[in-house]
């Protein structure tokens, strides 16, 4: 018999959790559910039936086997297998993000999303494209390197920003690059060797960003159930003042020594300098 796989042997892969949209939870659940079925390092159809309906999921018998014989060749499924297969059952989001209506506007086009809720609640959000691709481009670019977000740069689409940003660390990231002292490094929640973050770490990361903002952004409205939740509206808001400050952090005549010319009559250069930078 095969030994079953070490605990840190059962890694979800940053790509699949946020194609299915896997939150801390659902990975919790997953790997507990894949521990628990597997003898030989592979579960059966009956097994993963077992273990779907055990965990109250309401996925039909018909689904669960059209799922299963997609991946299992040998009428059993290994690890990286169950996780697609899981993915295809249960997944919510990812798919429904590709969907879009566009809504045309004076000013430009904005898309409509539709999306599911983990609470069964339907909700839609209307935002512009082109903001999505301008803060995706202010974090890769202000990120690029770094490894605790490594996995999740380039950012390339609305999905990946909204589940990358769910978790708090990116936010962290860029709080740092606003004032390197804002946020004490030891008190940062990252992945375990099992790439997981229980929910209340990742909810204390949330808040250590929120607060580090505070004074730097408005806040009204915001907090950490908007990013758990991958609310585009919390998540924008938060993006669209917290970028504006990264992109005229450095406008000062050091960086830019063209600012004098900005300079009337008796002025002096240090009045220019009192300007606010936008």
């Amino acid at each position: 018999m095969v030994e079953q796989a070490p605990v840190a042997e059962f890694v979800i892969p940053y790509e699949k959790k946020c194609h299915y949209n896997f939150t801390p939870q659902v990975v919790k659940m997953i790997r507990a559910g894949f521990k628990a079925a597997n003898k030989d390092g592979k579960i059966d159809l009956p097994e993963f039936t077992k273990m779907m309906k055990g965990y109250g999921h309401e996925t039909t018998k018909e689904t669960i086997d059209e799922k299963f014989a997609n991946h299992a060749a040998d009428g059993s499924i290994d690890w990286n297998q169950y996780i697609d297969t899981y993915g295809e059952c249960e997944g919510k989001f990812a798919a429904d993000w590709q969907a879009k209506t566009p809504v045309e506007y004076e000013d430009g086009t904005i898309s409509k999303k539709t999306f599911k809720q983990d609470n069964g609640i339907y909700g839609y959000s209307q935002f512009k494209e082109e903001e999505v691709h301008a803060f995706s481009n202010s974090i890769n670019n202000n990120l690029e390197g770094d490894e605790t977000v490594a996995e999740r740069i380039p950012i390339c689409s609305e999905h990946h920003l909204f589940y990358g940003m769910s978790d708090g660390l990116i936010l962290i990231r860029l709080a740092q690059k606003l004032d390197a002292d804002s946020i004490f490094e030891g008190a940062v929640n990252k992945n375990d060797k099992n790439g997981q973050m229980d929910i209340f770490k990742v909810e204390a990361n949330i808040n250590l960003a929120l607060n580090a903002l505070k004074g730097k952004i408005k806040m009204t409205g915001i907090n950490a159930a908007g990013f758990l939740e991958l609310r585009p509206t919390t998540i924008l808001s938060v993006l669209t003042q917290t970028c504006k400050l990264l992109a005229i952090k450095d406008i000062d005549l050091k960086h830019c020594n063209e600012i004098w010319r900005l300079k009337e009559g008796d002025e002096e250069v240090a009045d220019v300098l009192k300007l606010k930078p936008e």
